[in-house]
């Protein structure tokens, strides 16, 4: 049945799905190299001073982590049946996992290297189990035509507004850079 109200929360969770992945990609690299000799002195952030193949192999390990964690998912969902349905346990529990995770990355930074790892582990597994359930929800709702036209309209609403907050909040640092 056509409902847009479920097509507005999963607006939304594509929504924070972009915008998550923006800001990680963004930030955590700053992150993990500031405070290295030869990186920028002006970043304002206290890192941890990795080097760059150390930072490359760190941000690969999402693409790593999801070759192994979201087939599991898959298939696990598709076959357990709960009475909130298939999807939404996953999505229920990864979602405000994946918050705790995000916000502990900035929150342990300049601390303890081993609690800021937790955080970025916490993040990837999380994303990765909420992530395929999400987007089987979506095909669900392509089947649907009325539904198709107007999710693919919400879906690229969601993602200029990812866009612009991720790209908000980047804009701001520069120009935080240029003022020193």
């Amino acid at each position: 049945m056509f409902s847009y109200r479920r097509l507005l929360l999963l607006g939304f969770g594509f929504m924070g799905v972009s915008l998550l992945w923006g800001i990680y990609n963004a930030y955590v690299p700053i992150f993990l190299q500031a405070g290295r000799a030869d990186y920028s002195s002006t970043a304002g952030v206290v890192g941890f001073g990795m080097g760059a193949d150390t930072t490359g192999f760190i941000m690969t390990l999402d693409n790593i982590a999801a070759l192994f964690i979201l087939p599991f998912v898959g298939a696990y969902s598709d076959r357990i049946w709960t009475k909130w349905g298939r999807r939404k346990p996953f999505i229920a529990v990864g979602a405000p996992l994946a918050l705790i995770g995000f916000i502990g990355i900035p929150m342990f930074l300049g601390g303890s290297l081993l609690l800021f790892m937790g955080a970025i582990f916490l993040t990837l597994f999380a994303m990765d189990l909420f992530r395929t359930p999400v987007v089987s929800q979506m095909l669900i709702h392509h089947q649907f035509p009325p539904l198709n036209l107007s999710f693919r309209w919400l879906e690229s609403v969601w993602e200029k507004v990812a866009f612009f907050l991720k790209y908000q909040s980047e804009l701001h640092f520069i120009l935080a850079e240029l003022q020193c």
